[in-house]
């Protein structure tokens, strides 16, 4: 309901019925100045104060109504929508213009200003060709156990800033975004808890989303599908409750370049038995050029078995390159089956980083790779030497070589005399490897050797 204000004037006449020169005036509701881009709209739930001064009074009912009226009243150049405290019911998809500031209630918390979806539907959709978008200080309800589908904010969207809200609870997304154009959107200082998905992007475009908490999620916290110049950075990511088996963290598919996650923090406490695939798995065949990095995050490896931390993996058919994984710290009392699993990759590095943790399977699994580096990780030995002796008469010596794993290459330096004999590695495992000569010689022969995992 859009707010009339009237302006009352007093006019005091004499005897004489004439008007004196001084008049009074007295205001009810004075139209606001200063503004003429802002519409205030206050809940049904806002306090009186809050709702004299609004442009529009919402009723409880369709609350969507007032938001959409308002809106479409904003100019050609955009501006902003001001939703006071109190809980707005959403019954229908508010569709946004092209530019537009949603916001609501001023330094009272993200919690103060919620936005309840009470239908099957979209909250906000973005305008037909994209919308330049800010939204701040809400809170996005989906109301789980009350809808069958729903999404906080989908469509597509260009520099766009959004910031301190809470997205709770729906049951499609919370976010369905598509980030086009060579410019800057951020989702930062937000929280996401018990959603579908957190936030789902496909052709993301220069995309940050950082210091945000995902706590909760029933699905997938992040899930990238294509884009370049994606930053997932300072995230808290905690007490996943994902519904089946078979989910990432972090997801990022298609052909995803110059991703880089730097500095988040991980919980794995699933606490329902079903487990993670990977908590971040970068399946991006096709992607060429600037390619992964995965650093300084830190990941607490509790409640439920994880496949793998890092899963990084292109196919037979188009190899995923430029990968570097440095300075992560894996800690806590569940062992991963695989602390990395890396899959069809050209160029990678795996160094720096901390393996508190005990894999049932392997450290760093490397298949169909070549050009990588594995080295200097702490808690996974991937280079060792010393030297060892094939005493005279014998032909072989057995070499323990105190690695985490079979070594992938072992260089051999004779220092004494082979007397011409021929020497090569043979039966390497997890624990030895076996130096060979073609045949006995008198003299005892003594070998410098140098053996390393995960160099190819």
């Amino acid at each position: 309901m859009k707010r009339i204000m009237l302006i009352v004037i007093l006019v005091i006449l004499d005897a004489t019925n004439a008007v004196f020169t001084n008049l009074s005036t007295l205001t009810l509701f004075a139209e606001p100045t200063g503004r003429t881009a802002t519409y205030v709209i206050a809940a049904s739930t806002a306090s009186a104060t809050s709702t004299v001064q609004a442009d529009y009074v919402c009723d409880g009912t369709a609350d969507n109504v007032e938001i959409q009226s308002a809106i479409n009243a904003l100019p050609a150049i955009g501006g902003k929508i001001q939703l006071t405290e109190g809980t707005f019911n959403i019954a229908a998809t508010i569709n946004l213009s092209d530019i537009v500031s949603i916001e609501g209630a001023n330094g009272q918390g993200s919690s103060a200003t919620r936005l309840k979806l009470v239908a099957d539907t979209i909250m906000f959709q973005s305008y037909a060709s994209g919308t330049h978008f800010h939204m701040a200080n809400l809170k996005m309800d989906g109301d789980w156990a009350n809808r069958t589908s729903g999404t906080a904010l989908a469509g597509k969207f260009y520099n766009s800033v959004i910031e301190n809200v809470c997205v709770a609870d729906f049951r499609t997304a919370g976010f369905n975004l598509n980030i086009t154009g060579d410019n800057i959107t951020t989702i930062t200082k937000c929280t996401f808890e018990g959603n579908a998905v957190g936030i789902n992007t496909s052709n993301s475009h220069v995309f940050t989303i950082t210091d945000n908490i995902f706590h909760s999620q029933r699905g997938y916290s992040i899930s990238i599908a294509n884009g370049v110049g994606v930053l997932i950075a300072n995230n808290f990511f905690g007490n996943p409750q994902t519904l089946t088996s078979g989910i990432d963290c972090i997801w990022a598919g298609g052909s995803v370049r110059q991703l880089r996650i730097l500095g988040n923090y991980f919980d794995t406490d699933i606490g329902n038995n079903v487990g993670y695939n990977a908590v971040v798995n970068v399946n991006s065949p096709g992607a060429n050029g600037p390619g992964v990095i995965i650093s300084g995050n830190n990941v607490m490896l509790t409640g439920d078995a994880v496949l793998s931390v890092f899963s990084v993996t292109g196919t037979s058919g188009s190899t995923r390159s430029d990968v570097v994984i440095t300075n992560n710290a894996m800690v806590g009392d569940i062992a991963p089956s695989y602390h990395m699993y890396l899959n069809y990759l050209n160029r990678y590095v795996v160094m720096g980083n901390s393996f508190g943790v005990v894999p049932t399977t392997g450290y760093v699994q490397g298949d169909n790779s070549s050009g990588g580096v594995v080295r200097a990780n702490a808690g996974y030995v991937t280079e060792n030497s010393g030297t060892a002796t094939i005493v005279n008469g014998q032909t072989t010596v057995v070499v323990n070589h105190g690695l985490a794993s079979t070594p992938t290459r072992v260089v051999l330096t004779p220092t004494t005399d082979t007397g011409g004999r021929r020497y090569w590695i043979s039966a390497k495992t997890a624990t030895t490897f076996t130096i060979s000569l073609n045949s006995s010689y008198t003299s005892a022969i003594t070998f410098d050797w140098r053996a390393t995992v995960g160099e190819q």
